[in-house]
């Protein structure tokens, strides 16, 4: 599977946070969660929180938007039938395309950052 086929979902979600926001899972003692494999909380920087929805909720993808701002002018687009995220950089230059504007924003941003997603 290639970043652009990923769907917008807890996974997802999960990868952003961990890849592109820096994020690391948290789990807290007794927490059920841990017995599935899935941590509900995230512990960015001093904080502790639950996992954010990038993939779905755009104020939640706008934080993407403005940590990649700090490495790659971002733009976000509608191009009359797709969302269409970028992010450019003297380096590189990034494409994503998604039905909507959080998620083309977070597979731009895994993209921008490096992520392989393997099958």
């Amino acid at each position: 599977m290639q970043v652009d086929e990923m769907e917008a979902g807890r996974e997802l979600d999960a990868l952003v946070a961990e890849r592109v926001m820096g994020a690391v899972p948290a789990h807290t003692p007794g927490d059920w969660m841990v017995a599935v494999g899935a941590p509900p909380y995230y512990r960015f920087g001093g904080s502790v929180r639950g996992l954010p929805d990038y993939s779905t909720n755009i104020a939640a993808a706008w934080q993407v938007v403005e940590r990649m701002s700090e490495q790659a002018l971002p733009c976000v687009m509608h191009d009359g039938q797709m969302w269409v995220g970028e992010f450019y950089c003297i380096t590189y230059s990034h494409t994503a395309y998604a039905h909507t504007a959080p998620l083309a924003i977070c597979r731009v941003a895994l993209k921008a950052v490096g992520v392989e997603v393997q099958p």
